[in-house]
């Protein structure tokens, strides 16, 4: 078999074939005006997938992506499947006209997990009726089912998206990312094949820093062992998890950490099990018991942005319906700080429509004399088409060095979570979701915790309109209330919200998003980092935006947003998001994102807040080239500017109420820019070159105020990154 997109093997006509695609975007099950049809051939080596789609030429849309990018430039199509048969996990294998691809995994039906990065292969080929493509997918990539007689099931779930009419063709013909998602696709029988294999990934990397001119070159390796199709071993032995995927540029000065995406390849292969997490409605960024950038973070102590991780390892397996694994990674010492620990322990019961599970996390501090205990319970289930259930409870217990007791001082925290899905697939989907954590619950050390103190409740409900009338400008759209009222545990109202929103898909592709967002009176009880919470008065927000229609070589995003912040007083924000097309393979991007705040509130100190007239731009430009389909090159410059004068300070009362006291705060600059210019080629699936430059700078200043237009030539001049970086690894 020679995967070339053009599905013309003989082995092919011994292939299962579906045709009966239905336009599921929107959800009108209509039969599909371009037929569309379905090959699934399992061979001993692989599962071989083919997909042919009638697409006139002028209809079709080109350009190429990065990898794993959320929302493809070209058509693409969809293929997504559940290996166990299950019913519970999915993995996607999406490919584009234009050869982009991107995978990710589907855990509960509906939560994406776009960190996994698998050994798979797909091209493309287009004609004059149409196009087509074809995948090779190991059986290794993914966990087997039971095998009964020589067989098992696998589900199967395919798509095309049309970006110029914006319609989703699918079978079967289910929603996308549904509360019954995984467990409507369409089941089907194939042989079993033994899938035992041995990967090792040697790896040689090299790093010059020109500022100081030293240097520093690494070797180690990674293996992967599958003896069979339902147990999986990992390691790594002095990996180098030196970025070649750089972090946004983020200026946060809430209460609430950022959150970075894993991008590390350890770190992102057979980590499914272990992903724990607490979808809230409404968030993109969710709570989570196993966060592995947490694994080779800045140390406990010293200057370093990093550490090193001398070792890793990680075991999966699956017997009957438990499925259970364990993960531990160790750090080397670094200048001032010894190196952490990190354990992690799962097992999880999967039966028909009920799952419970247990995970464990430890997280061991030796400098800072800190040992971090966490245990959940984990639930879900599905009692009828279209609606799920899910809950954890947990449980953290923390022992900190105790100098007076010549011991360790103990604190254990407590929390629950809930979520109640409701999707049948007509016209209305409501979501409702409950968290309840104690103040001493604490999982931060190894997982992603937005805050503790907190009891809230949260619901999202949608009115889908499928269809307008044929007169309409809009094909089809939305409407769109969440409530959102949280308490802490000491009875404090917080800041409660109300949304209201409407989508409108347009006719031609092109779809927009209004909203009308108020927040009640409550306190904001994280602002001044425990020293008191602050009454917050009725503030109201107001947005839309407009994404043009995906095709041609001149697409862009607007967006326009009126905000109360701080007291008084509207903070006006516009974005402004260009992408250019000069080929298929050669893409020119702007990010720009525009705020003028006359009222913004911020913590200083202590118990004191101040209010800023604040002016701030972000930027990034990108392009994109691929010369050939095993190579690309990005170029990447992002800066970010933000100039703060002081307005006023106020001390929080007992009451929450805010005293405007005399001492006027500093105003102040934050200017940070950062470039990379990478180079990637490609051997196979996960064996890659890579040569990247990276630059950055830092022209902040504490004391004073500074124009966006002398910011960023402050940031560029005074350079405090400078990194020439190699990396070869390579799949054996």
């Amino acid at each position: 078999m020679t995967v070339d997109g053009q599905l013309d093997e003989p082995e092919w006509r011994q292939a299962q074939v579906f045709n009966d695609f239905r336009v599921t975007e929107p959800l009108t099950r209509v039969a599909a005006p371009h037929a569309t049809e379905l090959l699934v051939l399992p061979l001993p080596d692989a599962l071989y997938v083919g997909l042919r789609a009638e697409h006139p030429p002028d209809q079709r849309t080109h350009g190429r992506s990065p990898r794993d990018a959320p929302n493809m430039d070209a058509d693409p199509a969809i293929l997504v499947i559940d290996f166990e048969g299950l019913g519970k996990t999915a993995y996607e294998f999406t490919v584009s006209i234009s050869g982009s691809k991107r995978d990710s995994i589907i855990l509960n039906q509906s939560d994406l997990s776009r960190d996994w990065d698998a050994d798979w292969t797909a091209e493309t080929h287009e004609d004059a009726r149409g196009w087509s493509a074809e995948w090779r997918i190991p059986w290794s990539v993914a966990p087997e089912g039971a095998v009964r007689e020589g067989k098992r099931t696998i589900g199967i779930f395919a798509a095309r998206y049309l970006k110029r009419d914006a319609v989703r063709y699918s079978f079967p013909a289910i929603e996308l990312l549904g509360s019954n998602f995984v467990r409507d696709f369409k089941r089907i029988e194939v042989p079993h094949y033994a899938s035992p294999v041995l990967d090792w990934y040697p790896y040689v990397s090299f790093t010059h820093d020109t500022l100081t001119g030293t240097s520093k070159g690494r070797a180690g390796f990674d293996v992967f062992w599958k003896p069979n199709g339902r147990n999986q071993v990992s390691a790594a032995v002095n990996p180098d998890f030196g970025q070649v995927e750089s972090d946004d540029l983020v200026v946060n000065f809430s209460a609430i950490e950022t959150f970075f995406q894993e991008k590390r390849p350890f770190f992102t292969q057979g980590q499914q099990l272990f992903d724990l997490r607490m979808s809230q409605v409404g968030l993109d960024v969710s709570n989570g018991l196993v966060n592995t950038r947490r694994i080779g973070a800045a140390p406990d102590a010293g200057p370093e942005g990093a550490s090193d991780i001398l070792a890793a390892v990680k075991y999966t397996g699956i017997h009957d319906d438990h499925e259970y694994g364990v993960f531990g990674a160790v750090e080397r010492n670094s200048q001032a700080a010894q190196g952490r620990s990190f354990f992690v322990g799962r097992w999880r019961h999967v039966h028909d429509d009920f799952s419970l599970g247990y995970l464990g996390t430890a997280a061991w501090h030796p400098t800072l004399g800190r040992d971090a205990y966490v245990h959940a319970l984990d639930l879900n289930w599905r009692p009828a088409p279209g609606i799920a259930f899910a809950s954890l409870a947990m449980m953290s217990d923390i022992h900190v060095d105790d100098a007076s007791s010549n011991g360790k001082a103990g604190s254990r925290g407590y929390g629950a979570w809930a979520r109640l899905d409701y999707q049948p697939g007509g016209r209305w989907q409501h979501q409702v979701s409950a968290t309840w954590f104690d103040r001493r619950l604490d999982f931060n050390d190894l997982g992603y915790q937005q805050r503790a103190d907190i009891v809230e409740l949260k619901t999202d409900s949608q009115l889908f309109i499928r269809q307008y009338r044929a007169e309409s400008p809009a094909d089809n759209g939305n409407w769109h209330l969440a409530l959102d009222l949280p308490y802490n545990t000491r009875g404090e109202r917080l800041v409660a919200t109300t949304e209201l929103g409407h989508v409108f898909q347009w006719r031609g592709g092109a779809n927009s998003y209004f909203f009308y967002y108020h927040e009640w009176p409550g306190f904001d009880d994280l602002l001044t980092r425990g020293n008191g919470s602050l009454g917050m008065p009725t503030r109201h927000n107001w947005g839309m935006d407009y994404q043009s229609a995906i095709h041609g070589r001149f697409r862009y995003y607007a967006a326009a947003f009126a905000k109360e912040q701080g007291f008084t007083s509207y903070t006006r924000q516009l974005q402004f998001r260009p992408k250019f097309f000069a080929t298929e393979n050669l893409s020119v991007g702007l990010d720009l994102d525009y705020s003028d705040s006359p009222n913004w509130l911020i913590w200083i100190a202590g118990a004191q807040v101040g209010t800023y007239r604040r002016q701030e731009l972000s930027t990034s430009f990108n392009v994109y080239w691929y010369p050939t389909p095993k190579q690309d090159l990005r170029f990447k410059l992002q800066w970010v500017g933000l100039g703060a004068q002081a307005r006023q300070a106020y001390e929080v009362g007992a009451d929450g109420t805010p005293l405007p006291v005399n001492a006027r705060p500093q105003d102040f600059t934050v200017s940070t820019v950062g470039l990379q210019l990478r180079y990637r080629y490609e051997f196979h699936p996960l064996s890659d070159l890579y040569v990247v430059y990276s630059r950055g700078g830092d022209g902040s200043l504490a004391n004073r105020d500074e124009q966006l237009q002398d910011q960023f030539r402050r940031a560029w001049n005074q350079v405090n990154t400078s990194l020439l970086f190699i990396k070869l690894r390579y799949r054996i």
